[in-house]
C-alpha cells in the first residue's frame, strides 16, 4: 500500500508540481524502507523508489545533497540484489540516471567519469536482445558527449557518434 500511494503522490507531482506531494512520496518511500527486511527483494525496490523520488526532489531544489542521496539509495538498492537478478538492468539505469543529473549539474570530469562507467555496466548488463539494450547503447553515448562537451577531445564525440549509429534491437 505504501509503494501504491508513494507512486500515486510522484505521479501527482508531476501532472501539477505541488512540492508537499513530492515530500509526502519520500515520507512514504523512507518508511517503506525502514518496514522492509534489508535481505529481501522489496527492501532493495523500496531503495530504487526513494532513489527516484529523491531524483524528483533534486530537479526541484538543485541541492547536490539530494542527488548524492538519491545515488547511495541506487548504490544501495544494486548491493542487495544478486548479478543475476533480472531487475538489475533496471536498478543500474535507475543510479545511471541520478548520476547523470549530478554530472550535468556539476560538469566535473570525475562525475562524468563515473557516469561513464555506470552506462558501461548497464550496457554489459543489458546484452543485445534485452529490453534495456538500445537504452544502455543510448546511455553510453549521452555520457561519451557530456565527457566530450568538458574535454573537448574529439575521440569522446567519435564515441558518442559511434554508439548513436549501432543498430540496437529492442
Amino acid at each position: 500500500r505504501l509503494f501504491n500511494l508513494d507512486e500515486a503522490l510522484r505521479i501527482r507531482y508531476d501532472r501539477t508540481s505541488r512540492i508537499d506531494d513530492l515530500r509526502e512520496s519520500l515520507d512514504l518511500a523512507r518508511r517503506g524502507i525502514a518496514m522492509s527486511a534489508s535481505d529481501s527483494d522489496e527492501y532493495s525496490a523500496a531503495l530504487a523508489n526513494f532513489g527516484t523520488a529523491m531524483q524528483r526532489y533534486f530537479e526541484r531544489t538543485r541541492d547536490l545533497a539530494d542527488i548524492d542521496e538519491a545515488i547511495r539509495a541506487g548504490r544501495s538498492a544494486l548491493a542487495g540484489v544478486d548479478r543475476s537478478d533480472e531487475n538489475r538492468p533496471a536498478l543500474l539505469a535507475n543510479l545511471y540516471r541520478a548520476l547523470y543529473l549530478r554530472a550535468v549539474e556539476t560538469n566535473a570530469a570525475d562525475d562524468l567519469d563515473k557516469l561513464l562507467d555506470s552506462a558501461r555496466h548497464v550496457a554489459e548488463a543489458a546484452p543485445e536482445g534485452h529490453a534495456l539494450h538500445a537504452v544502455a547503447l543510448g546511455y553510453c553515448a549521452d555520457a561519451q558527449e557530456l565527457r566530450y562537451k568538458k574535454s573537448g577531445n574529439i575521440g569522446d564525440l567519435d564515441k558518442s557518434i559511434s554508439l548513436s549509429g549501432q543498430p540496437a534491437e529492442a
